[in-house]
């Protein structure tokens, strides 16, 4: 197997490791708007376009997680 392969081989496994990490910020980033929220440093209404914002890439970020470790597993036996 070339370097070109095994590479290719990992593919997979290190978008869904991306798409963990990407998850996880995106949960960090929902901790800090609402920490700045509720101690007054940004307006309501803004946190809130921020936090359905948040929601939503989470909610895509939840279901690529789903798909990818789907793939991982049936291309894995």
């Amino acid at each position: 197997m070339t370097d070109d392969n095994q590479g290719a081989d990992n593919l997979p496994t290190d978008f869904l490791a991306k798409a963990d990490f990407a998850y996880r910020e995106a949960k960090e980033t929902l901790f800090w708007v609402r920490l700045l929220r509720d101690s007054g440093f940004i307006p309501p209404e803004i946190a809130q376009s921020m936090l359905d914002d948040c929601e939503a890439i989470l909610d895509a970020l939840r279901a690529i997680r789903r798909s990818e470790k789907r793939h991982v597993l049936t291309n894995d036996k």
